[in-house]
């Protein structure tokens, strides 16, 4: 969906920026010496403070996803602020042995004003640098800490509402469906998968209460074999398009859909961008993505750190409305999808974003709940 309040932010602090830094990046200001008000003597020019911005991905660059979407944020905000100084990626490539000791030798360095990592695959290694170096400031994207107490006060992390994405995924699928029988496949069925899962029930299910959703797990995130065996397991069953929340896993729905002529939905990042080049039927076969705006997210969290507008010690969640989380509106959706069901979608986006719509969230759900809502649908 369109990135309608963030966007609008974003592009004033950026002439904001432009505007303060037409002096060439430097400031008048008095000597320390110097009372209030009154200009020294000297007539010192002190440079502005410059941050140094580094990313620790838990994988690689040039993956078209996620891992160039998170630095595309902040390369985004290295151009439009002039206050970004040096910038650097890391790419720990899926070494689960690697990231504490990077992130500590980082931190010892007292190079870098930000720390920049994320998703839960990195989760305790944050944790676990975060304390040792109380003065070294991390933005996590993509998950959480548990800030009570005060813990974690030199963090602050981010997460898109997936379940928001997700209600307008669910109701595209069960208006696109043919067959009125559409699928999910996760990874694990942790809490986090599971919400995707519920706003997809709930999308589906509010524009078709007759909809029927198949869903199953892979048990990781990995197995694109089994991912594939599981969507032809449900396209068996009548589902005409399936949504694959299974990360790496991912492609072997997507294979699957452009095997045997069913839609496919992606997650996270724009998952026909992916494969246009190297699979062109896989990308046509991916309907949308439900996507995690990252870049616009750390671009503007960036932005507020400089201009010290900024909290630490808290986790946010970025919903619809802010641009967090939206359908990828590239050329494969338009045309796949119809423009009276495109219209569909964005006026289903208007009610989430101004509150007539609510939607549930496995997070905190109770199980006979969240198997309850699985249960009506099946």
């Amino acid at each position: 969906m369109k990135k309608k309040n963030w966007l609008a932010i974003l592009l004033t602090l950026s002439m904001i920026l432009c505007l303060a830094a037409c002096g060439g990046g430097t400031t008048q200001t008095p000597a320390p010496s110097a009372a209030p008000g009154v200009e020294n003597s000297e007539n010192v020019t002190t440079p502005e403070k410059t941050y140094n911005v580094v990313l620790v991905l838990a994988n690689t660059l040039g993956d078209k996803a996620f891992s160039d979407m998170v630095w595309a944020g902040v390369q985004m905000a290295k151009e439009q602020n002039p206050l970004v100084g040096n910038i650097k990626a890391i790419e720990l490539q899926g070494d689960t042995t690697t990231p504490v000791p990077t992130m500590t030798e980082l931190a010892e360095s007292k190079e870098w004003d930000i720390i920049i990592t994320g998703t839960f695959s990195l989760k305790e290694a944050i944790m676990t640098v975060a304390e040792q170096f109380p003065e070294q400031k991390f933005i996590i994207y993509d998950a959480d800490l548990d800030y009570s107490n005060g813990a974690f006060a030199n963090c602050a992390s981010f997460a898109a509402l997936q379940n928001e994405g997700s209600f307008l995924g669910g109701a595209l699928a069960a208006l696109m469906s043919e067959t009125g029988v559409i699928g999910f496949v996760g990874g694990k069925e942790t809490s986090s998968v599971s919400d995707f899962l519920v706003g997809y029930i709930e999308g589906a299910a509010y524009v078709n209460p007759d909809i029927t959703v198949r869903s199953s797990f892979v048990g990781n995130f990995t197995d694109t074999a089994k991912a594939k065996e599981l969507a032809l397991a449900q396209h068996a069953q009548g589902a005409d398009v399936i949504y694959a929340v299974c990360s790496g896993a991912g492609p072997g729905v997507y294979g699957a859909a452009a095997e045997n002529n069913f839609w496919a939905l992606g997650v996270d990042s724009d998952q026909s961008l992916i494969f246009e080049e190297t699979n062109p039927a896989i990308a046509n076969a991916v309907m949308t993505s439900v996507v995690k705006n990252f870049d616009v997210i750390l671009c503007k969290a960036i932005n507020d750190v400089i201009a010290g507008d900024f909290e630490w010690g808290v986790h946010n969640a970025i919903n619809l409305a802010d641009g967090g989380i939206g359908l990828a509106e590239n050329s494969y959706y338009e045309a796949a999808v119809p423009a009276d069901i495109r219209a569909q979608i964005d006026e289903l986006a208007g009610k989430i974003e101004s509150g007539e719509i609510q939607v549930s969230t496995a997070i905190g759900m109770e199980a006979d709940v969240y198997e309850a809502l699985k249960a009506s649908v099946n």
